[in-house]
């Protein structure tokens, strides 16, 4: 272990060990230090660097607030301010509103109860303005009013696959299990994100690696046709294809017209053009020629059908997701 970047990352405010879920003391490897110190903005390349970081860090000038705060339940503890004369400061909420602040006298106090949600702190003093970011979050998890404790399920959806014989999970097989907790006395389901991702060669499947977190992946429609629950030829029952559930969801929407305009809002209009551009040009933007990565799109950078499946596999998704909400509500299971 590099002693001198550990000093760095708990000079950063960071935390070189944790205890896990068993119970365990962790330490943190030097490697992720390093990367979180150099994500903090400390000149760290390789361990080697980190002395001099520090050296670098104890001289510089101290903050006048620390970059983040955490107002538990609402209430935020006095902040200390490190400044030399006069102290100004305004606090802006995440919905605009600004001012909560009432006496300062070496510290910043807020006297006010914060809505949830992340807000901005300005302070200055000295000729120096810097920011904060306040958190206002609760200290316990949302409980529904008048209820028991209760219990549920958590699944990965494309791991949920039953036996219709579908290639993955789909919103149908999390319709059953709905039904299945709620009539077993449970109360909730959590899944895994169900965002898009790149499916077909060479797969990038991990959900929390999405192409877009405003979008749903079109592996959750249901497109099988149950019948007798034999898993369609070609797949392997122990193994989740995802290359074969995005070719067979492509199939069952390739008669599907382009939506009416009227149905399409300008961000899944957005989202569907990228993705059409995704095929021409390639999946990181990044490598576009210029006036491409500018958003200048040229007819000829558009995968015309790409554009199509994309407005309608988003429109299925949506219109699936409402009726699975339902079948969940009438379960009494939140998802």
């Amino acid at each position: 272990m590099n002693v001198s970047l550990r000093e760095l990352a708990r000079a950063l405010g960071v935390h070189t060990s944790y205890t896990d879920g068993l119970g365990r003391r962790v330490e943190v490897g030097d490697e992720t230090l390093l990367r979180v110190c150099a994500a903090l903005g400390a000149p760290v390349a390789h361990p080697g660097d980190a002395e001099e970081a520090l050296r670098s860090l104890r001289e510089a000038t101290p903050r006048l607030v620390p970059p983040v705060l955490v107002a538990w339940n609402g209430w935020l503890d006095p902040i200390p301010v490190e400044g030399d004369g006069p102290v100004a400061a305004r606090l802006t909420l995440e919905d605009g509103a600004e001012g909560f602040f009432t006496d300062l006298h070496g510290a910043l106090h807020v006297r006010a109860h914060l809505p949830w949600g992340y807000h901005r702190l300005t302070v200055e003093s000295g000729g120096r303005a810097e920011e904060a970011t306040v958190i206002s979050a609760p200290e316990r998890a949302w409980h529904r009013r008048g209820a028991g404790r209760g219990w549920g399920v958590g699944t990965h959806l494309a791991a949920l696959r039953s036996r219709r014989g579908g290639r993955v999970g789909t919103l149908a097989d999390l319709a059953d299990l709905g039904r299945w907790v709620g009539a077993h006395g449970g109360s909730v389901i959590t899944v895994l994100p169900l965002l898009p991702t790149f499916n077909h060669p060479p797969a990038e499947p991990s959900p929390y690696s999405p192409v877009s977190h405003l979008f749903w992946s079109e592996l959750i429609l249901e497109v099988e046709d149950p019948g007798d629950g034999v898993p369609p030829v070609g797949t392997d029952p122990t193994l989740l294809d995802l290359t074969e559930a995005d070719a067979a969801v492509r199939a069952a929407l390739s008669d599907h017209p382009r939506p009416d305009p009227s149905q399409v809002d300008p961000e899944l209009a957005a989202y569907a053009r990228f993705r059409g551009a995704q095929s021409r040009l390639g999946r990181n933007w990044r490598d576009w020629p210029e006036a491409a990565r500018a958003g200048r799109l040229a007819p000829e950078d558009v995968d015309a059908d790409e554009v199509r499946f994309h407005l309608v596999a988003q429109l299925e998704a949506r219109l699936a997701l409402s009726g699975l909400e339902r079948e969940m509500a009438d379960a009494g299971v939140t998802l």
